[in-house]
């Protein structure tokens, strides 16, 4: 048997500081949630480690332009991946896929105005990042996502059961996300996606579906993550809770539509 199959995740951790020389770890806790991350301490300093779970090491590399590109374009509302000295930002074993953040100040914010101002002036400077010449990415906002989604959960759930959402996305056969302006795009951003410290915004964080997309959707979904907060977090609940929130994610939609139209 391998060793990398008997390793620890304290062992995991140090061939990860080792990779990226950040020097022996002093002390590490494991975050909550259903990501395998880790708050860890090293003579160097603080940082982040992303053991990469629930997605693959390539789907993570695949975003690396987009986040290369808002770095070159100084936006600095994001944490950037933090490379080793061959040159490489992940740490690859046959146990263990990582990746490594310098730790950043704050925690996940309540739902406000104040939030909510907060997010969508950076979330605007974020859609006016150039996004020219970058490479194609699936993600969730992406012009197929909803199609092959629908088809699993016809599977899972039948016909019966999501008449409703079906109807919905009938009613949206005419919207053409590719006719809007296109931008980078965050795609899941809501408020256990960012940080915020004093107030003040630090990071946009998680850009998983990052990809070239509709910024009216991108900022669709961000009204969603922090004023129908309840909504989406029940979205894995079952079929009932996924039609509350593609009934409320249309008229969000449909409305944000109307804004740009008529303005």
């Amino acid at each position: 048997m391998s060793t990398y199959a008997k390793r620890t995740a304290e062992e995991k951790l140090d061939a990860i500081a080792m990779h990226f020389a950040l020097g022996p770890i002093i002390a590490f806790e494991r975050t909550k949630g259903t990501n395998d991350n880790y708050l860890v301490s090293t003579p160097d300093g603080d940082y982040l480690f992303k053991i990469i779970v629930n997605t693959t090491l390539q789907e993570v590399l695949d975003g690396l332009p987009f986040l290369q590109c808002l770095q070159e374009n100084h936006f600095a509302a994001s944490a950037y991946y933090l490379p080793a000295p061959d040159g490489t930002v992940f740490y690859h074993s046959p146990d263990c896929d990582a990746v490594v953040l310098t730790r950043l100040p704050g925690s996940m914010p309540q739902p406000s105005q104040v939030v909510s101002r907060t997010i969508g002036v950076h979330l605007a400077r974020l859609h006016l990042v150039p996004c020219h010449n970058l490479p194609a990415k699936l993600h969730w906002l992406d012009a197929d996502y909803l199609s092959r989604s629908l088809r699993g959960a016809i599977q899972l759930y039948g016909t019966d059961r999501l008449r409703q959402t079906l109807d919905i996305v009938h009613s949206l056969k005419d919207f053409r996300p590719a006719t809007f302006p296109q931008s980078i795009i965050h795609g899941d951003l809501d408020t256990t996606n960012c940080l915020f410290d004093g107030g003040q915004l630090v990071a946009f964080v998680d850009w998983q579906e990052i990809g070239v997309g509709a910024a009216i959707l991108d900022f669709a979904m961000t009204v969603l993550g922090f004023c129908f907060v309840d909504a989406l977090r029940a979205l894995s609940t079952g079929p009932a809770s996924i039609q509350t929130c593609f009934v409320r994610c249309s008229l969000v939609i449909r409305a944000s539509v109307l804004s740009r139209t008529t303005n």
